[in-house]
């Protein structure tokens, strides 16, 4: 049986981490619910999730008005 889709991209956000220099990774849908994540513990995935909707939608606007079409996919890197 196929692990369930959360575990996948788990599983993904792990292999990326374990792989490179990345500290965490979130999945967050676009109205800001965390789908699944692997942060540092000092980050408040509430409100990382929310400020990454709210990011989300500015760069949709821009990509939308700047005539680049309807996909956007923004990465937070610090």
């Amino acid at each position: 049986m196929d692990k369930p889709t959360k575990e996948k991209f788990l599983d993904l956000i792990r292999d990326m981490k374990n792989a490179s220099d990345v500290l965490g990774a979130a999945i967050i849908t676009r109205d800001g619910l965390l789908f699944v994540s692997d942060l540092p513990e000092d980050i408040n995935t509430e409100i990382f999730a929310a400020m990454s909707a709210t990011m989300f939608g500015a760069a949709e606007t821009a990509t939308y008005h700047g005539g680049r079409g309807d996909k956007t996919y923004i990465y937070l890197c610090w």
